[in-house]
Order: C-alpha cells, then structure tokens, then sequence
C-alpha cells in the first residue's frame, strides 16, 4: 500500500487527506499506470475537485462490461475523496 500512497503524492502534488485516500484506492485497484493517464488526476491537478470525484466512475468496467461491484467500489472511493465518508 505505501508504494500506492507514495506513486500517488508523487503525481497529484497538494491533496487534502481525504482526497488522497479516495485516490491511493483507485490506483491501488486500477494500477499507478492507469490512475496516471485518468481524468480523476487531470481534474484534481486542474483544481477541479467535483470534476475529479465524478470522475472516479468511469472505472467501473471489466472487459468492457460495467461491473456492479466495480460501481459500488468507484463510489465508495468518490465519497472518501469528498470528505463524505
């Protein structure tokens, strides 16, 4: 998990500690490859904090198929960035 958290500071920049964990989720389930080319990262980087945490829910496919526990888990981690869990 510390390699997650520490990928993550490393490309985010300032993040409040509920947006980094609502981020180390996500790239700890989708990898530090993907979370670097995601619209969650350019919207937090942009400073748009609503953007990004909408964002975390176009992570909820596998092999093209949205995945119900995948969109549970995407929201679960938009609530932690928002400070709402």
């Amino acid at each position: 998990m510390a390699k997650f958290g520490h990928g993550v500071i490393a490309l985010t920049g300032p993040a409040n500690a509920h947006q980094t964990a609502g981020m180390v989720s996500l790239a700890y389930n989708i990898g530090l490859g993907n979370f670097g080319k995601s619209s969650v990262l350019r919207l937090h980087k942009a400073g748009d904090f609503a953007g990004a945490q909408g964002s975390f829910g176009a992570w909820n496919k596998a092999a093209g198929k949205v995945m119900p526990g995948l969109t549970r888990r995407r929201a679960a981690e938009a609530a932690i960035y928002g400070g709402q869990a």
